[in-house]
């Protein structure tokens, strides 16, 4: 099934064991690696990934959500973070932007709704 996966983590470390170029990366994976303090959208070249997945390091993966979702087109967003406390603010995020998306555009009957999944737990069932 061909895809495009975009990997969005806020830890930069997460993604250095496929940097391509590791000689200016510290310990911490971080420090003087200008793969990590600018990415540009040729990133995925920095790293050994499969083509179909691209890498984005940002301080809030929220962020990423909403102008993902309103590209359009068919979208699976799958969350699966470290933190609980993200995973909300991610679902929410995509629930909150497809929810305005609807409200916009009310009588368009075209609107291709993005499939949201997330890794359950029983924390997250009573909180989410």
């Amino acid at each position: 099934m061909p895809c495009q996966v975009d990997w969005v983590d806020s830890r930069p470390e997460m993604f250095e064991r496929y940097l391509i170029d590791k000689t200016n990366s510290s310990e911490t994976g971080q420090a003087g690696n200008s793969a990590y303090q600018n990415p540009t959208p040729n990133q995925s070249q920095l790293y050994q990934l499969p083509r179909h997945i691209r890498p984005h390091i940002d301080d809030d993966p929220v962020d990423f959500v909403r102008p993902f979702i309103e590209q359009g087109g068919q979208r699976f967003i799958l969350v699966m973070t470290h933190d609980h406390s993200v995973d909300f603010e991610l679902v929410r995020a995509a629930l909150d932007t497809i929810s305005d998306i609807c409200l916009a555009d009310s009588k368009r009957s075209d609107i291709s709704l993005p499939y949201i999944g997330c890794i359950a737990s029983s924390t997250k069932s009573q909180t989410f």
